[in-house]
């Protein structure tokens, strides 16, 4: 490798760990902060739905980054950005009291800027790579993401929970708590930071050209234009929808079932347990769900694969109804309950890959993350913005209950109107 062209297994975890660490953050802490600042559970979920928005519009944005000259010049200002984001959340949060609304919009413009940056990382990367390169190099892109990912929602939350304890005799540890340890997280960022400042570089820059955003906005609309021609559009929109109401649904609810206390139909869970369980447990059996659930629809593209994918996607709220009824015995017993749901959930979600690819083609084809996909999180936001009010009217028992009564809806749609058939076809010819 010569020096403009860096070994990519030093350069790819490097980068795409700046991408991950702050898109855990508004993706799955954000809902512990906003529960440990006292914020109501339909608030709650409602500004945590709100922090995807970024991610349902940066396709808008895609033609005028494209045309960036400069990528690594870009993402160096962008990573600046978000470290100034994760220093002013942790001086924020070193107060008594805290406002919710501040808190919302310091993580929203963490999660425009994780969007820029998810962007700029995909131009570069596909820059730097030949396409059979990209191919070869993938696993690792994925598996740095992974363990980032792990790191911030498990280690992090393990971390926070052990400095409330260290501050337990204060009466302001929680906000403490999470300042200290986003300072921390701030601190493993800078670093990242650093190394990219040394491993990214422009020495492949193509003459950037003018885009403005009416041109890029104009780009996107043509694109989605395009795809409300595809075959049965409307059903695959409907499909997609259903598939991911189950997961939507429970996505935030699950984090408020662990926390609340016992007394109150949760699980009492600490902050330590929430971060092993959900946060390290759940995040593996979700990636090693993704990973064969991948392989499988790789392999053997089929109606029967595609199936066993959706049962699998609807049936993961299963677990967490089964434990309001029975409460686990000790943290092995939660841990092998969120495993499963988890694995199911990362197996499933496969599911929606094909029904995707009828409308985009390969334009998702490098998605290390579902959640990426525009037309993904726009079909979750709105049964994420209404669940914390659900919950609340209904009890977690309920809750998960009418949860699990979604599943047979999906599947008569699906076996309805044959979509599922149709798309393994199709997929298959792409």
């Amino acid at each position: 490798m010569t020096e403009n062209r860096k070994n990519p297994y030093v350069w790819i975890p490097v980068l795409f760990s700046a991408e991950a660490i702050p898109m855990a953050i508004v993706t799955f802490v954000a809902i512990l902060i906003f529960i440990q600042t006292s914020t109501p559970n339909s608030y709650s979920t409602f500004y945590c739905a709100l922090l995807l928005v970024p991610w349902a519009i940066k396709s808008f944005f895609r033609q005028m980054v494209q045309r960036f000259g400069r990528p690594a010049a870009f993402l160096r200002s962008v990573e600046m950005l978000i470290f100034g984001c994760l220093i002013g959340l942790a001086f924020y949060m070193n107060r008594m009291e805290v406002d919710p609304l501040a808190i919302f919009g310091i993580l929203f413009l963490l999660s425009s800027l994780c969007a820029w940056h998810s962007l700029l990382a995909e131009i570069y990367y596909r820059k730097r790579l030949m396409k059979k390169e990209r191919s070869f190099f993938l696993p690792a892109l994925t598996a740095s993401y992974q363990v980032s990912t792990v790191v911030t929602y498990g280690l992090f939350i393990i971390l926070v929970g052990g400095l409330e304890v260290f501050f337990k005799n204060l009466e302001n540890r929680y906000n403490l708590s999470w300042s200290m340890g986003t300072y921390i997280l701030s601190g493993i960022f800078f670093i990242i930071m650093v190394l990219n400042f040394t491993l990214l570089t422009d020495s492949l820059q193509t003459p950037p050209t003018g885009a403005t955003l009416t041109e890029t906005t104009l780009s996107e609309a043509k694109h989605i234009k395009s795809m409300t021609k595809a075959k049965r559009f409307t059903t695959i929109i409907i499909a997609l929808m259903l598939l991911l109401l189950p997961q939507s649904l429970m996505f935030f609810v699950r984090v408020f079932f662990l926390y609340t206390p016992l007394r109150n139909g949760g699980l009492g869970c600490s902050m330590q347990e929430i971060g092993f369980a959900q946060g390290t447990i759940g995040v593996m059996a979700f990636s090693l769900g993704i990973i064969l659930g991948r392989q499988l629809l790789h392999k053997h593209l089929c109606p029967s694969t595609l199936w066993a994918q959706v049962i699998s996607l609807t049936l993961s709220p299963l677990f967490y109804f089964i434990m309001t009824t029975h409460h686990p015995h000790g943290l092995a017993e939660l841990c092998v309950m969120t495993f499963l749901s988890q694995i199911c959930f990362g197996f499933g979600f496969n599911c929606c890959l094909p029904l995707v690819k009828m409308l985009s083609h390969e334009r998702y084809k490098l998605a290390t993350n579902y959640l990426q996909i525009p037309l993904l999180v726009t079909s979750m936001i709105t049964p994420l913005a209404i669940s914390g009010l659900l919950v609340s009217r209904m009890g977690f028992h309920d809750f998960f209950f009418i949860d699990c009564l979604t599943a047979p809806i999906v599947w008569i749609f699906l076996l309805a109107t044959g979509i599922i058939t149709f798309c393994a076809k199709q997929a298959s010819s792409l």
